[in-house]
């Protein structure tokens, strides 16, 4: 089976020329009725009649729930990214936090409570990116200068060596 037609365009076309699909693990795989052509065609005709349907207030009204719904429920969120990017939760964020007392495990700089939102005037979770083993918390910029020296020690010396050299 070299060839097919299509059921859309009735041209005959090289098998390839159709999109595929498996019915199980063990057999072959088996092309649509519809060629790839007249299959874009149609998803596109088929995509811009649903936004027709949909005018620009429904879907302004969607964004503003979703903000609304962040909004509300932000730690909740945050937990989730937390548990999902370095495995602890936001329990033991917080334990971490008043351990450091609020300050940038390098450059002490003190970051209030209420100021801690996940952005740039929160402290960010330092981890080691080869083990994944959380270190503590940092200021962004802090954070970034050691990502930025990829967590290299000889870089980092290099770098003070640099420094007081032409301080």
């Amino acid at each position: 089976m070299d060839s097919k037609v299509c059921l859309t365009c009735k041209e005959e076309l090289p098998v390839d020329s159709f999109y595929t699909r498996k019915y199980s693990k063990d057999s072959d795989s088996v092309p649509f009725g519809e060629c790839k052509t007249c299959a874009n065609v149609r998803a596109t005709k088929n995509r811009k009649s649903r936004r027709a349907k949909k005018p620009k207030e429904f879907y302004e009204k969607e964004r503003n729930y979703g903000k609304k719904h962040y909004a509300a429920n932000r730690d909740v969120y945050r937990n989730q990214n937390l548990k999902s990017l370095y495995g602890i939760t936001l329990e033991d964020w917080y334990r971490m936090y008043e351990e450091q007392d609020g300050k940038c495990d390098i450059c002490q700089k003190d970051f209030p409570k209420e100021r801690q939102r996940c952005n740039s005037k929160s402290l960010a979770v330092d981890h080691c990116h080869d083990t994944g083993r959380v270190r503590s918390l940092l200021c962004v910029n802090c954070n970034m200068a050691i990502g930025g020296l990829r967590h290299d020690e000889s870089l980092v010396k290099k770098a003070l060596a640099y420094l007081v050299k032409h301080k």
